[in-house]
């Protein structure tokens, strides 16, 4: 199971623009219900942690100016710029004020002001 998003596999911000998408297609949908009660109360249950969500899923959910025989899913067609580069921003690690040429200068012991101390999950079948 890989938790990361990999280089390459997915058009940039897509997941924040689907949710706009959902928003758009049902105002009055309740969406979340995040008011878990505290975990002493109710282990979670069928809440899960971060809640339930109430409103209509992309399959249930048709985008309003569409007819219905020309979706079946709600979506977007991403353009080339989402796909020309890997989610920036989403789990690339660097330094603060990295300079090439200082690349590996304070990688000794106390401080390694060069490094982000993460190292994200690559996917093990992955070329990227």
């Amino acid at each position: 199971n890989v938790e990361t998003k990999p280089y390459g596999g997915y058009p940039q911000h897509w997941d924040v623009k689907l949710l706009q998408l959902l928003e758009e297609a049902n105002p009055d949908s309740p969406g979340w219900d995040s008011l878990v009660p505290p975990v002493e109360e109710y282990p979670y249950g069928d809440m899960g942690p971060y809640g339930t969500f109430e409103g209509e899923t992309i399959f249930e959910a048709k985008h309003p100016l569409r007819g219905a025989d020309q979706s079946r899913v709600l979506g977007y067609l991403p353009t080339d710029e989402e796909w020309r580069a890997p989610n920036i921003y989403e789990d690339a690690a660097t330094a603060e004020n990295w300079k090439p040429d200082e690349y590996g200068k304070t990688a000794s012991l106390p401080e390694h002001g060069a490094w982000f101390f993460y190292l994200q999950r690559i996917c093990n079948h992955c070329t990227y």
